[in-house]
């Protein structure tokens, strides 16, 4: 009997015994997992943010690239070309320290349509600037041939909590670009013109010719933003610049788009290989 209670006894300690390896088993492998998992999501984070911030550079890189090579009508392609190359090998070596291999190839120049990023697929329909007290200059070129005639027209137009309180819609007519400006409901004023240049601050068409665009009227003493509607549906440049409501300076400009070919090998294993559109001279507020 006393060897049956030892042979039981025994078995109930290597129960308990195999019990607690198995916890302590469980434990040291979930400390390994989390560890393992902490340590990996930390390397994609910092990956990520690595990216991300090359992206930011390279933009400000070739907004610094254009600024210096236009000459006001045009683009000095050597200088830019200078400068985007002494970048690239410069971002080259400071990226091999971290084993990430940096490439940058560059795209051709072309004009850019009215979408948010500037490519003919891109957001049709979006605001360029918020929140706005006065605008000092607003100009536009637009590309009568990239220009449709049907129901949904290009536009810009100016609204605040209300709704539209200007606008002015284009459309090709023969070889020229008609613009019809409204209050949001009033034809207001409408003409072609034959060059598709516009100063709607300064009420001139094609350079010289005075055409009143109401902007001032409709947007004085209001607090207003400006939208592009079907920007798809034409190409063209322009600038707007003025004061928004908490008194800070804005100002955007696009003449021409860029599209730059960024890939980045970080040891072999994560890798970027990403087209980016850059608006220049400064198209990203």
């Amino acid at each position: 009997m006393k060897r049956s209670d030892d042979s039981a006894q025994m078995i109930l300690i290597a129960s308990f015994a195999i019990g607690m390896a198995i916890v302590v088993l469980t434990l040291v492998l979930n400390n390994i997992i989390f560890a393992s998992n902490t340590a990996s999501e930390s390397n994609v984070e910092t990956n990520v943010f690595e990216y991300s911030n090359s992206i930011q550079v390279t933009i400000n890189a070739y907004e610094k690239a254009y600024s210096n090579a236009y000459t006001g009508s045009s683009i000095n392609k050597t200088t830019f070309n200078n400068y985007i190359d002494t970048y690239t090998g410069k971002m080259t070596e400071s990226l091999a320290f971290s084993g990430t291999v940096y490439t940058l190839e560059n795209g051709n120049f072309k004009k850019p349509y009215f979408t948010c990023n500037g490519l003919s697929d891109g957001k049709a329909n979006w605001t360029a600037i918020e929140r706005i007290n006065s605008t000092n200059k607003f100009i536009m070129a637009i590309n009568s041939t990239t220009l449709t005639n049907n129901s949904n027209n290009f536009s810009v137009e100016a609204f605040d909590q209300a709704g539209t309180i200007w606008s002015a819609e284009f459309f090709r007519s023969g070889t020229n670009v008609n613009v019809t400006v409204t209050d949001g409901v009033t034809v207001l004023n409408s003409q072609d013109s034959s060059s598709g240049e516009l100063n709607i601050t300064s009420n001139l068409i094609d350079g010289s010719s005075f055409f009143d665009f109401h902007f001032d009227d409709e947007t004085g003493g209001k607090t207003y933003s400006i939208r592009f509607i079907n920007g798809n549906k034409a190409s063209g440049t322009f600038l707007i610049a003025g004061d928004k409501v908490n008194g800070n300076a804005f100002e955007t400009e696009r003449i021409d788009l860029i599209e730059a070919k960024i890939m980045m090998n970080k040891n072999g294993k994560l890798r970027m290989d990403v087209m980016i559109p850059i608006i220049l001279p400064k198209g990203q507020l």
